[in-house]
């Protein structure tokens, strides 16, 4: 299965990172959805969650 590294950090500290087979976020352009192969992308989170599912289906 193909995975994607994922940095998810604040202005000072690193939040979360590790490998994931998909991530869907809301920004502060819209909702995106992120897959393996995708372009990478630098995004302002907006309020809400971000959901990350591992590779192994665990969210």
């Amino acid at each position: 299965m193909a995975t994607i590294k994922v940095s998810v950090v604040s202005a000072d500290r690193e939040i979360w990172s590790g490998d994931a087979s998909m991530v869907v976020a809301r920004t502060t352009i819209g909702e995106v959805g992120i897959l393996p192969g995708h372009t990478p992308l630098l995004g302002t989170l907006a309020e809400g969650e971000v959901r990350i599912t591992l590779p192994g289906g665990e969210r």
